[in-house]
Formats: structure tokens, sequence, C-alpha cells
């Protein structure tokens, strides 16, 4: 990952959070103390004004390896990664509001939005090439199966999906936040 102020490099994908209160988890001391006991953490959460809610996105790069999309077995890893870091920023979020010692440790690398209960879109971009966009339905259908239950517990998790480079380029909450390189 590089970094340039509020621009990000994240798998071939630069994201300028220049315009909107961010955080990344792997920048946090809270999520780092945390981090070797198997939690895992999701590239970006930033907290969008307008809509009052948090996104957060994870970045994966499948074009240089496709057959971990294609795969039945490397789809199924897909899923069991995505959702792991899903469930786990959710028990962090749930910390911090719970205000327990965890946390409280995670909460000072929040915006202030986020340091409380609040709607949430959660975003899982995997930049493939266009051929292999017509498996992401059923992969993303997958997923949103086994995080079904979750979202019911939190109601206030709006959005929840898997979508392409090109997807999110059509999408008007990623206009001028996100650009790919080739």
């Amino acid at each position: 990952m590089n970094t340039t102020g509020n621009i990000y490099k994240e798998s071939a994908v630069n994201v300028d959070l220049s315009a909107y209160s961010h955080f990344r988890f792997e920048n946090c001391e809270g999520y780092r103390n945390i981090s070797g006991s198997n939690i895992k953490e999701i590239d970006f959460g930033w907290w969008n004004d307008d809509e009052e809610c948090l996104y957060l996105l994870e970045i994966k790069d499948y074009t240089s390896n496709p057959d971990r999309i294609v795969k039945k077995d490397e789809s199924h890893v897909l899923i069991e990664n995505l959702w792991k870091k899903s469930i786990d920023v959710i028990l962090m979020l749930s910390a911090v509001w719970l205000d327990n010692i965890g946390g409280r440790e995670i909460k000072s690398c929040l915006p202030i939005h986020v340091q409380r209960k609040c709607k949430i879109k959660i975003f899982h971009l995997l930049k493939c090439d266009k051929s292999l966009e017509p498996h992401l339905s059923p992969i993303s259908d997958k997923l949103k199966d086994r995080f079904r239950g979750y979202k019911q517990l939190y109601e206030n998790i709006l959005t929840f999906k898997i979508i392409s480079a090109r997807q999110a380029e059509k999408m008007k909450i990623f206009k001028g936040l996100l650009s790919f390189d080739s």
C-alpha cells in the first residue's frame, strides 16, 4: 500500500479520501494490538455526511490470478475471507459503541460520527477482467446468504455486496474517489 496524504493505493486501485473523514484499521494502534489474534480488517472506512452513513470498502485484485474467482474451492476461500473481514469489523465497531476496553482503544482512530452507532454500507470491490464479472453475482449472493442473519441483528447495515471495478466506476458514491491502474 502506498500513501500520499489522503490518497491511497491498494491492489492497483487509487483511493482518494481527501473529501471525507476516514480511517484505516491497519493504521489504528487499537486494531494492531488485536490483529495477531485472528481479527481481520477492511481496507477503508469513511463517513459520508450527505447520507449520514459509514462506508466500508475492501479491495481485492484478481487480474493476475482469475482462477481464484472461477474455481469453486477458490471462490469458497474468497467468500470466507470477505465474510470474516466483515464480521470482525462489525464486532470492532460494536466494541466501540459498547465503550468496552478494546473498543476505547479503537475509538480514537475513528471519525466522530462513527464513534456511535450509525448506518453502514459494506462493499467488497474485486478488480478483475470483464470476462469474470458474471461470476461475481453468484459469489456475492453466497456471501449475502452467509451474512443474512448478521444483517438482521445489525439492522443499521444497509448494503452488503461484492462489486467489480467497472460497477464501482458507475456508482455515484465512488465518483472521484476511485481510479484504476491498467
